[in-house]
């Protein structure tokens, strides 16, 4: 409002850019939390896991969401198998059904 009743740009332009900032500030803050549990989660499932579950713990990164259908046909293995894998990541909380 300032800006068209008295020309007052560097205000708004001051308010636009401490805007960017703090979102700024919070996508790094965001992308740092991802990285940490990344690294917990590939350690619990690198160490743990058959190479289904490292790979369907990649997608995930990609993908948050999925159905058992969606891993088996993601994976190339039967339904039973990709739901062993799925329940064993909901037992471990890497998953939520």
């Amino acid at each position: 409002m300032a800006v068209r009743t008295k020309g007052d740009w560097e205000g708004w332009l001051k308010f636009f850019l401490k805007g960017i900032a703090q979102v700024s500030d919070e996508a790094i803050a965001s992308a740092k939390e991802i990285l940490v549990l990344r690294k917990e989660l590939n350690k619990l499932v690198y160490d743990n896991g058959s190479l289904n579950h490292q790979r369907l713990l990649e997608r995930l990164f990609e993908q948050p969401i999925i159905t058992v259908n969606r891993a088996s046909e993601f994976l190339e293995i039967s339904y039973p198998t990709a739901k062993r894998v799925i329940d064993d990541f909901c037992s471990k909380g890497i998953l939520k059904s």
